[in-house]
């Protein structure tokens, strides 16, 4: 038994619940509409977990006393089969009040636009109470606050998986909506990092992983300025296109991860590496400085054969690029010979001094020693780095 009751000293409402023997008080609802609303998903969870038939049920809130007895009857049924089913009374108690209390901050922060508990649920990650404020008000998944945010974008900023494939299942449109900066919830993901609400999203709605928002920004944009590496390469299988796409400041995903506040992001930019056209990617690097420099390397090795061209831009010498020598002798000898120019020195006469062994080893007749190519590339690739 459920009866919201009056309001508090500082302006919300109360409701007390019955449930085995034992009351339970919630606090700072915003009207008494919500209150209301507290009440059946409470005698919801009750008739789940006590069986309780569905035309048994004093319900109160607009929407559920809508529905036909089948319709709340088999309502109840998919409850019984979801996560409510192991959440206790208790949990579910705790889990409310808190999103309460997280609504009513929401909105001191949003106002005028009011903030609901589906949203403050979504935040949290409260599967069970986004499930059972999707069967009481299922048109609050399409609600927007102030900021223009659906519960689907809350749900995607803090990674909760699980909760944002229920509203992805009731309001699936809330997927392409933007919010003010002209953010989807794929860019809310991707900014944060949140590698596996990325693949979510990219599965129910790829197309969004080439939608600007309000600076031009892809998710693939946000993904590499913050160095979120998983993400990046989410988004480049998902649309490998996005790679080459400029930002309204003319900035490529490969330049802001290399030109991040926090520093290079440089795993990330490996990822871009073998995506767009070639020069760009060396133009991009050359333009990143020092910091770019081990990325040279990794550049010859997605790219090979290289064109003249792509050989003249590279840096000479080139630190490091030994270690892409058995790429390219699996090509050809005159991509190897391309890349032995920018060899540094003390790297180039190792090289030459190892080649000058095996050719040697090799030729021994009494030592019959016979190497496979691609351990002799490897053994020269170790010899200049």
């Amino acid at each position: 038994m459920a009866a919201p009751q009056g309001a508090l000293e500082a302006g919300g409402f109360k409701v007390v619940f019955s449930h085995g023997g034992q009351l339970y008080a919630l606090w700072h609802l915003a009207s008494a509409e919500e209150a209301d609303l507290v009440c059946d998903l409470l005698t919801l969870k009750e008739a789940i977990d006590e069986q309780l038939d569905s035309n048994a049920l004093q319900l109160c809130s607009l929407h559920l006393t809508s529905l036909s007895s089948s319709q709340l009857r088999d309502a109840l049924c998919t409850l019984r089969g979801s996560e409510l089913r192991t959440t206790s009374f208790d949990q579910v108690v705790e889990q409310v009040q808190a999103c309460a209390l997280k609504a009513a901050e929401l909105e001191r922060m949003q106002a005028p636009v009011g903030v609901s508990l589906l949203h403050a649920a979504a935040l949290l990650g409260y599967t069970s109470i986004v499930h059972l404020l999707l069967l009481a008000e299922p048109q609050e998944a399409t609600a927007a606050s102030y900021f223009g945010h659906m519960p689907l974008h809350l749900a995607a900023q803090q990674g909760h998986t699980a909760a944002a494939e229920l509203l992805l299942d009731s309001a699936l449109q809330a997927a392409m909506a933007p919010d003010i900066r002209g953010y989807l919830p794929l860019h809310l993901a991707a900014l944060k990092g949140h590698s596996a609400m990325v693949q979510l999203l990219l599965s129910f709605v790829p197309q969004s992983a080439t939608c600007a928002a309000k600076g031009g920004w892809l998710p693939l944009h946000l993904a590499a300025h913050w160095g979120h590496t998983d993400v990046v390469r989410l988004l480049l299988d998902s649309a490998p296109q996005a790679a080459t796409l400029l930002s309204l400041d003319d900035s490529t995903p490969l330049q802001l991860a290399l030109a991040s506040h926090e520093g290079p992001h440089l795993d990330a930019a490996r990822c871009l590496l073998a995506a767009g056209p070639a020069p760009a990617v060396l133009a991009a690097l050359l333009a990143a400085g020092p910091v770019a420099m081990a990325l040279f390397t990794d550049f010859t090795i997605a790219r090979v054969p290289m064109t003249s061209k792509e050989w003249v831009v590279m840096p000479t010498p080139c630190p490091g690029i030994g270690r892409a020598l058995p790429a390219v002798l699996a090509h050809s000898a005159e991509q190897a010979r391309q890349l032995v120019r920018h060899l540094p020195p003390a790297d180039a006469q190792r090289l030459r001094t190892a080649a000058l062994s095996l050719h040697r080893a090799q030729k021994n007749k009494h030592l019959h020693v016979f190497l496979p190519s691609p351990i002799v590339w490897h053994i020269l690739a170790l010899s200049a780095t």
